[in-house]
Formats: structure tokens, sequence, C-alpha cells
């Protein structure tokens, strides 16, 4: 059962790059494991060694809850240690302006909050976060983002908003309407067996 989210607040790291795969997320080699835990350690390996004075390497930065990428994100391989990564590296929530399909439905079985924001919106929070540092407050229920300046709408699934703050996976989902799900079970048992008799009537 992933932890509930509901209201984030941090500063938010711009990683503001496209295309940003699985494999540059969390690399192949870091994979030794069946566990979910032990990857923070190897999130974002390449582009850290890469890249002098990387984003979540800097002071004010390295506490972020928040990342703002660019299109396409977690693209490439359908890994989802890359997920597990990002969560145990601190990171509750993605904003960006596309993300890859699969990774999409990774974050959403393991409670991490992804938003797509347009063009202009995405502009807009970019400038802001990039010139002050502000914090922001992502308000999960309300689907707003503010802070400092900052006044933004954004759009979820209805499904994944409410395994998201109610902390469900696909699996906690369903047994948490069990109940429901018995409930029509005895309903189309007892339908059947009626069908069944009326049959035997006729």
């Amino acid at each position: 059962m992933a932890k509930k989210l509901n209201v984030v607040s941090s500063v938010i790291a711009p990683l503001v790059l496209d295309d940003i795969d699985t494999d540059q997320i969390i690399p192949a080699q870091a994979m030794t494991s069946t566990s979910r835990t032990g990857y923070g350690a190897s999130l974002f390996k390449t582009l850290r060694v890469n890249t002098d004075h990387f984003i979540l390497d800097q002071a004010e930065f390295k506490s972020a809850e928040i990342l703002l990428v660019g299109e396409n994100f977690g693209c490439g391989s359908s890994r989802e240690h890359a997920v597990w990564a990002l969560a145990e590296g601190g990171i509750k929530a993605i904003i960006g302006k596309s993300f890859a399909d699969i990774f999409r439905e990774n974050c959403s079985k393991n409670g991490l909050l992804l938003i797509t924001l347009g063009e202009e919106d995405h502009r807009q929070l970019h400038d802001k976060v990039t010139n002050s540092r502000i914090p922001v407050t992502i308000n999960l229920p309300e689907q707003t983002i503010s802070g400092d300046g900052i006044d933004l709408k954004f759009q979820i699934e209805a499904f994944n908003k409410h395994c998201l703050i109610n902390g469900f996976d696909y699996l906690d989902y369903l047994v948490n309407d069990l109940p429901l799900i018995r409930e029509h079970r005895r309903k189309q048992k007892s339908f059947l067996n009626t069908k069944k008799n009326w049959s035997k009537s006729a």
C-alpha cells in the first residue's frame, strides 16, 4: 500500500530536459534486486556523473519533493525501478509537459503524482521557480499549484486521484471494495438460481 498523498509543499527542482528515459532515471546496472528499495543512491546516476552541479545535488534542491521536467519524461523501457528510485529519492510529484504512457501507469501504481501542464502554464511555472526558488504547494484534492505569484489548476484522471489520496494501488482498490464485490456475486448467484428454476418450471 502506497503512502497517502494529498498536499505536497516543497521547492521545485527544475530538470527541464526533454526525453529523459528510464535508463537515465535508473541505469540498468543498478537493477540488481527484485526489491522495491535500494535504488535511491543511483537516481539519475548518469546525469549526475555527466552534469556539473546537477540540480538535485545543489544545496537548495537536495530536499526537493517536486520535479519540473520537459516533454516525454519516463520514455524508454518499462522498468518500474525508475519509479521506485524517484520515490526513494524523496520525489513525490513530477510536473511536465508530457509523460510516457507506461511510466505514467507505473507512477499511478506506486503513489507518485504526475501533473501535465500546457505550454503556457509550464513556461510560467518554470520562469517563477528558476528565478526565485520559491516554495510551491500542490493540493491534489483541489487540483491546484500555488505559491508566490503562482496560481495554476491541473487535470487528473479521477481513478488515479482517488488512489493517490487514499494510498491505494490497484489491488488495494479492489480489496477496499471487496464487500461490494461479494454482494454483487451473491446477487448474481441468486439471479442465476432463480433463472434456472424458471427454466425447470417452463
